[in-house]
């Protein structure tokens, strides 16, 4: 079995991605022999290839890879970068923190997947604390194939209570979940310009604005619900 390691890993750089599924589904599958391997040859991977590779090392719960994923957040590439963030935090890698940190202090704006990315983690690893006001936790629920989200219906609500917290609300994504499945919709971002010399609470109230006027789901359905995305001062 384990002679099909390298040609799986390969596989991982097909152009079919019906092909780069079978790969991650087998290397998965073959467990725990992979993980060393499969690091090794990260570094020289394309980065879409990365991307599948990561998604291997974490379903595999590879937290003795956490020196090749550490070694991810100073890829090039944002997407990279946001998707060894999001496995260093499922994984519980504590070492990360101060790469996590400091990778942090470069993202380019605190919207961009790999911030995004980096603050989830941070959390999770109890590096960051999340400000959540009381009425925006107790709308907070799960939906689908959505760890946290909150109903379309109470959405202003949820925008308010952040702003009046001195939240800045970055974006929100709308969801549709139904028996289909958990679908995409639209997606809001408020735009906030972070300059340093813009006060803080101007830059909470432009970001309440924003997300308030763009708004457009008069009668939101049982089945619409938002995921939200805000941060507080000290993420800034």
């Amino acid at each position: 079995m384990s002679s099909e390691i390298p040609r799986l890993i390969r596989l991982l750089a097909d152009d079919w991605t019906e092909n780069v599924g079978h790969a991650k589904h087998d290397l998965v599958a073959l467990g725990h022999d992979v993980v060393l391997p499969l690091t090794a040859t990260v570094p020289t991977m394309r980065p879409e290839t990365q991307l599948a590779a990561v998604e291997v090392l974490e379903r595999l719960a590879a937290t003795d890879a956490a020196p090749a994923l550490i070694a991810l957040l100073t890829s090039e590439h944002t997407r990279v970068r946001a998707r060894a963030a999001q496995a260093l935090g499922t994984l519980r890698i504590q070492p990360a923190v101060p790469k996590l940190q400091e990778i942090y202090g470069y993202a380019d704006h605190p919207a961009t997947p790999d911030a995004i990315a980096i603050r989830h983690a941070l959390t999770t690893l109890g590096a960051r604390q999340e400000v959540i006001p009381d009425l925006t936790a107790s709308l907070q629920t799960t939906a689908g194939t959505l760890a946290r989200c909150w109903p379309m219906a109470r959405l202003k609500d949820v925008i308010n209570d952040l702003a009046d917290h001195a939240q800045v609300v970055l974006h929100y994504q709308h969801w549709s979940v139904r028996d289909t499945g958990t679908h995409k919709g639209s997606r809001c971002d408020s735009n906030v310009t972070f300059a340093p010399a813009t006060p803080w609470p101007e830059l909470v109230e432009s970001a309440r604005t924003a997300a308030l006027a763009s708004i457009h789901t008069p009668f939101p359905r049982p089945y619409h619900f938002a995921v939200v995305e805000w941060i507080n001062q000290s993420d800034a």
